[in-house]
């Protein structure tokens, strides 16, 4: 096939984003990566699919797929984080933001609030790394050896 068809497909798919049917997106943005396994944005689209189907596993695995075909592309270390985060990854999460963050530009900057997802990454990493301190301190005391208890 050739790419132009490629690149109707992904427009289809983007429309079918656009008007909310992520089900039918994400088939056409994969018929889309069948014709061209290049198309970095077919990754990134079906990825946003994905995310919107709760489908995280899938958006990160796109993601990355992305990233390692262009690893300039912002929106997919943003899809990245988004997957991440649901996933509880946050350390994964909180990096993939912070490269994100470095790539923005003035036109995409209003489009995702990077800010606001490197600081909900590090209050997930404060307050497990709080809750694992309490587990630790509501450890029991340890018992007396048998030998102290025997010679009493």
């Amino acid at each position: 096939m050739a790419v132009a068809d490629a690149e109707g497909t992904l427009s289809q798919a983007t429309a079918q984003f656009v008007n909310e049917d992520y089900d039918e997106a994400v088939e056409t943005f994969s018929l889309a990566i069948e014709l061209d396994a290049s198309l970095t944005a077919a990754f990134t689209g079906r990825a946003a699919a994905y995310l919107k189907l709760d489908k995280h596993t899938e958006a990160l695995q796109d993601a990355n797929t992305a990233i390692s075909q262009d690893a300039q592309c912002e929106v997919a270390y943003y899809r990245k984080g988004l997957a991440c985060f649901e996933l509880e990854e946050y350390e994964t999460a909180l990096a993939a933001f912070k490269q994100g963050q470095t790539l923005v530009t003035e036109k995409n900057a209003p489009k995702r609030n990077y800010g606001r997802w490197v600081r909900k990454c590090e209050t997930e990493i404060e307050d497990s790394e709080e809750e694992m301190e309490v587990v630790d301190d509501d450890e029991p005391p340890a018992a007396p050896a048998p030998a102290a208890a025997a010679a009493a």
